[in-house]
């Protein structure tokens, strides 16, 4: 449903707070907490009215417009963050190391390879008096964290997520 300006321009100050604040967080309960008094509020009525403010359909133009001048604010654009997300959750660890089983030097390895890479250590050591050799260690990035990212961008659990529930019927004779 395409929703006008119009409608747009009528969301409350508080309303366009949320959408600020959802934006910048990616969290709609902390974007509620931070637009409206939800001090006395139980965590699980926070959720429902955050969800319910999601499901409005100028609120979710509004974050959309919002996101969409973000990504061009940043020059960081949502396709960018999934190829980085692609690179980590299906990196191959066999392009660490040279065809003679070496282990490559930092700057050997190929752009998709260092994409995944969450911390590089070297550690110099001494063989012997005129000889030293650097150790080092590569930790790649959570490689599960980041398929699950994947999944849930790409709406690889909907399937899951939709089936069906059995109802359980129960008849109480008089």
């Amino acid at each position: 449903m395409k929703i006008n300006r119009d409608e747009v321009a009528t969301l409350t100050p508080k309303q366009k707070k949320f959408c600020l604040e959802y934006v910048r967080t990616a969290n709609a309960s902390e974007a509620y907490r931070l637009a409206y008094d939800a001090s006395n509020m139980k965590q699980t009525t926070v959720n429902e009215k955050a969800s319910l403010l999601l499901k409005e359909d100028k609120i979710r133009t509004r974050v959309a417009e919002l996101q969409e001048e973000a990504q061009e604010r940043t020059g960081v654009h949502i396709d960018d963050t999934v190829k980085e997300l692609a690179k980590i959750g299906f990196h191959d660890v066999r392009k660490l190391y040279n065809e003679d089983g070496t282990l490559k030097q930092p700057h050997e390895l190929d752009s998709d390879t260092s994409s995944a890479i969450a911390e590089i250590s070297v550690r110099q050591v001494r063989i012997d008096e005129e000889t030293t050799a650097d150790i080092i260690k590569y930790k790649f990035a959570n490689k599960e964290g980041a398929l699950d990212k994947l999944m849930k961008h790409l709406g690889g659990y909907d399937k899951d997520n939709a089936q069906k529930i059995t109802s359980i019927v129960v008849r109480v004779e008089e």
